[in-house]
């Protein structure tokens, strides 16, 4: 019955292989993702409505995105939503929970073990392309 997106419906894609990334209702879904997720900065919210701590892109959102561009064989919007992670990251880059839209630097928890995790993914997977 809940109709807001949320950015964890890309685990029907990947990883879980239920659609493939090109299947029109995936990609119907990404399009939705887009209009109600991504944040003006180029980062992804978890969910609809996701107010937590401002409203910010979650490091982990915009690296799922990332390895479902990987999939669908969209390597320049990975490579977007990748960069977009790298540029926020600190200086010894460490990774955040969340991006600050304003400043563009991290954001609650910096050094978190899920950002760095899915980072590694992702750039696992980029290398490979």
């Amino acid at each position: 019955e809940d109709r807001l997106m949320d950015i964890s419906i890309l685990g029907v894609a990947y990883p879980f292989n239920m659609f493939t990334s090109k299947e029109k209702k995936v990609v119907n879904t990404v399009e939705k993702i887009n209009l109600t997720l991504r944040t003006y900065t180029g980062g992804y919210k978890r969910f609809e409505g996701d107010h937590y701590r401002n409203g910010n892109p979650w490091v982990i959102a915009t690296l799922w995105m990332a390895l479902y561009y990987i999939e669908a064989r969209k390597i320049r919007e990975a490579k977007e939503c990748f960069n977009f992670v790298i540029n926020s990251s600190t200086e010894h880059g460490f990774l955040a929970e969340q991006v600050d839209n304003n400043t563009m630097t991290g954001n609650w928890v910096i050094g978190l073990g899920w950002s760095h995790a899915m980072f590694i993914l992702v750039l696992e997977k980029l290398m490979e392309k």
